[in-house]
This record gives structure tokens, C-alpha cells and sequence, in this order.
């Protein structure tokens, strides 16, 4: 009799709805996975956008909404409760979107949410929109096939490929500003797809809108305070040791344009130390290569010429880009390319003695860049 009930009481559980192990289970379709959030500032708090991919959404077209509160949580909180979306998951977001005017504003409180939200990961990649909102660019960028969570992960997968990866994560921002009081964060604009060449005579359809890399944006404490563009951004790659693959523009001895793509480079930072002990200077010493990819023939010129030619322009290019960098960082008083923590590797105990924070004496520094080129190969015919 005792076997009977046991065997009884087993049976239950597969009969009955209650104590089936898939009570909590929901279709995909049901479930809209959340990948990219956009952080804009408004004068009562916070304005929330969230995005899935396209193949996240249950229907094949990326999903965008918004919401608003005095806080983020608040903001999330309402946009639960007003969506009619059956259930949405933030444990997949791969990228932050801040709002130009929320960076302008200061970040601590995003990266404050960052660091002890549980559903977001501290390593998330952020950027900031250049001239809008988080809210307008995730709204209008891509198609109904492709959203901004696509467009951003094709941004990151191309940087990984051929730069060395410049995108930088909440986790690099915050050592960074604990560290030197400033940081860089990747920089996107909002501009028309190039997919819009193919309906170009179609003028009542609406172009689409994309976003692109657009450098950097500079940091000084937890405010926007500047942008480094994609031409200049080659110098910060070069400072930070990740240059990779970059056009760059030049001009023949008869003006014409000639391309040459960087394919690597590094950089030595040397201080420059008075005899009272004081960083007085700092050398930069770098070393680039680069090809010729486009140029015109020019039969009066020998191979050697040209060549001795693009690498002076080269070095030249470098040297300025890199320069201006440096000099932004001087200017703004803000150590946003890590440049003391080089420093302090280089002679610790002179770093650690220096009676003045090295951000405060960057202006008054001389700064001293050193580069020389190489010519890899020219894809040269003759």
C-alpha cells in the first residue's frame, strides 16, 4: 500500500499544471531582449531610451522605447509599465548611447547605475552622439531590418579588425577618471546611410539615417568638454599604442592627393626632468608604417624619390596630428590620455615626489615628438 501512494504522489507532479518544471517558461516571442540604451538629460532627470536588435524583437524589426523619471530606475520602471511589450530582458545590452547634452551634464550618476545595476555589465562599450540625443539617433538610425544595435556591433566587429579596437567601456572610463581626472569616450554622428545611394532618384522616399565613428570625446572630470575628430584621432591611437589601419591624405611634389593607410605604429613617452627635480618636458619618440593605396603615375619621378617624399609627408602628418592632441590635452588641463601613468612607469620615484599634480603642469611642459615613418610596400608596378 505504501508503494501504491508513493508511486501516486510521483505520478502527481507530471499531471498536474502547478508542479510542472516549465511554470515559469515563455515562448521567445514573448520575451523582447534589450541591447542598446541611450542616456539623454532633461531638467526633471533622466530620459531613457532602450533598443533591441532586429532578431530580438519576436517580429524581425528592431523595437525602440522611451520613457522618463527622476532617476534611471525610474525611468526603466515606467517604461515596463506603459509598454504593452509582454516581457523585456536587459541582461544583453551591449552598448550605452549618451546624449550630448546628458554628457555635457556629467556622467557619474550613468556610470554610478552602471556599476550597480544587475543587469549591466561593467565592461559595456559607451559613445557618445555628436549634436543629439541618444533618444533621436536610437529613433531614427537603420531600418526596420537593422537597428542601432546592429549598426553598433558592425561599428565595433570593423574596429576590431582594423584599429586595434577604440571603443572604450564603462570600466576604462571610470579607472580612467579615478586615475588621471579626465578620459576619452568613442564619439558617433548621425548621418545618412550609404544605402540611400541606390534610391536616389526616389525623392519621396525618405533617406535613411545611420550613425558612424566620429573620434573621440574628451572628458575633463565627468563633463564633455571637447571632441577629437576621426582625422585626429590617428594621433591619439598613436599615443595610446593601438594604432591600426587609417587613411591618411597627402599631396605629391605637383599637389595631387595621394593616400597612404597606416598599418601600425608605437610610441615611446620619455619625461624630461630639471635638475631641482621637477618634470620640466616630455619627448614623445614614435614609429609608423603605412602604404601607398592611391596615387597617380608620374613618370618623371623615380621609385626612390616617391618614396623618400611620402615618408617625410607621412611623418609630417603624424607628427601634426599627434601634436594637436597633446596640445588639447595642455589646454585643457586634463590628463585624458593617460600620460602620467606612462610617466610614473618610466621613473616612479621622481613621479611620486613631484610636489605638483601632473595635470596642473602640463601647460607650462615642453613637449618634444620625434617620428619616423616607413613605407611597407607600395604596391608599385614598375
Amino acid at each position: 500500500m505504501k508503494r501504491l501512494l508513493s508511486l501516486i504522489l510521483c505520478l502527481v507532479p507530471l499531471f498536474s499544471g502547478c508542479g510542472s518544471i516549465y511554470l515559469n517558461y515563455k515562448d521567445i516571442e514573448q520575451i523582447k531582449v534589450i541591447q542598446t540604451m541611450g542616456l539623454d538629460y532633461i531638467p526633471s532627470g533622466v530620459q531613457l531610451t532602450l533598443s533591441s536588435a532586429s532578431t530580438g524583437s519576436g517580429n524581425g524589426e528592431a523595437l525602440c522605447l522611451t520613457g522618463s523619471g527622476n532617476s534611471i530606475s525610474e525611468a526603466m520602471e515606467q517604461i515596463r509599465n506603459y509598454s504593452y511589450e509582454d516581457e523585456l530582458f536587459f541582461s544583453h545590452i551591449n552598448q550605452i548611447i549618451i546624449g550630448e547634452d546628458a554628457a555635457k551634464h556629467g556622467i557619474e550618476k550613468y556610470l554610478n547605475f552602471i556599476c550597480r545595476s544587475p543587469d549591466l555589465r561593467i565592461d559595456t562599450p559607451l559613445y557618445v552622439v555628436k549634436d543629439k540625443s541618444a533618444k533621436e539617433t536610437m529613433g531614427k538610425v537603420g531600418s526596420k531590418s537593422k537597428g542601432v544595435s546592429e549598426i553598433l556591433k558592425a561599428i565595433e566587429t570593423n574596429d576590431k579588425l582594423h584599429n586595434n579596437s577604440r571603443v572604450i567601456s564603462a570600466a576604462q572610463v571610470i579607472n580612467n577618471l579615478q586615475k588621471y581626472g579626465g578620459t576619452l569616450i568613442s564619439a558617433l554622428e548621425y548621418g545618412e546611410a550609404a544605402e540611400n545611394g541606390k534610391d536616389k532618384d526616389d525623392k519621396s522616399k525618405a533617406p535613411e539615417m545611420t550613425a558612424a565613428p566620429a573620434g573621440y570625446a574628451v572628458f575633463k572630470g565627468p563633463e564633455l568638454c571637447a571632441y577629437i575628430d576621426r582625422e585626429n584621432a590617428v594621433g591619439v591611437d598613436l599615443l595610446l599604442n593601438r594604432l591600426g589601419i587609417s587613411d591618411i591624405v597627402v599631396a605629391d611634389n605637383k599637389g595631387r592627393p595621394v593616400t597612404l593607410e597606416t598599418t601600425g605604429g608605437k610610441s615611446q613617452v620619455v619625461p624630461v626632468w630639471g635638475e631641482n627635480g621637477e618634470l620640466i618636458g616630455i619627448d614623445v619618440f614614435a614609429d609608423v608604417s603605412a602604404t601607398i593605396v592611391e596615387m597617380e603615375d608620374d613618370s618623371t619621378v623615380s621609385k626612390e624619390e616617391i618614396t623618400d617624399l611620402m615618408i617625410s609627408k607621412l611623418e609630417s602628418e603624424i607628427s601634426s596630428r599627434t601634436g594637436y592632441v597633446l596640445q588639447l590635452s595642455r589646454k585643457l588641463q586634463t590628463d585624458f590620455l593617460g600620460l602620467g601613468g606612462r610617466i610614473e612607469l618610466n621613473s616612479p620615484q621622481k613621479f611620486r615626489a613631484m610636489k605638483t599634480d601632473f595635470a596642473q603642469i602640463l601647460p607650462a611642459l615642453e613637449l618634444r615628438i620625434s617620428v619616423s615613418g616607413e613605407l611597407s610596400h607600395t604596391n608599385d608596378k614598375r
